[in-house]
């Protein structure tokens, strides 16, 4: 019978497959790493915020990036930032993330928490700043952000 040959030749690689895959927490998982300060300081300053363009879509802006009410990102230590958000109450709500890399991106983690937010560097010296939606950026529905002067 060449098919009990078959079989005991392949039993012993599955009984070693399925302890890997039960060995194994939930697989291998790539983690961001820890942004540098260069990185980071990429994205101190006062900002002006807009709808990002969305290809295929007319981006209308109704009155243009504002400099007179600008978001505003500082670090107040190594590896994290906290960025402030002008209400029109007058209020400036903050909140504080770790920055890190994974790719061309830059997750912004909120502090005690996980990911939160995701940052890509444009090529005019602004970035785009997007939420998750089922763990994965959503860049149809990112802001803009224009260094101010």
């Amino acid at each position: 019978m060449r098919t009990a040959g078959v079989q005991r030749r392949l039993l012993p690689a599955v009984i070693a497959s399925g302890l890997l895959f039960f060995g194994l927490p939930d697989g291998p998982r790539a983690e961001p790493a820890a942004a540098d300060e260069a990185e980071l300081t990429y994205f101190l300053g006062r900002w002006a915020t807009e709808p990002a363009e969305r290809p295929g879509f007319e981006t209308i802006i109704a009155r243009g990036a504002d400099c007179e009410r600008p978001i505003e990102i500082v670090s107040p230590s190594p590896g994290s930032i906290v960025r402030s958000v002008p209400r029109r109450d007058g209020s400036r709500p903050m909140a504080r993330f770790s920055v890190k890399r994974f790719g061309r991106d830059f997750p912004w983690w909120p502090e005690p928490t996980g990911p939160g937010l995701v940052a890509r560097k444009l090529d005019d010296g602004g970035f785009l700043l997007a939420g998750l939606v089922a763990g994965r950026a959503d860049w149809n529905n990112a802001i803009r952000h224009r260094r101010c002067r």
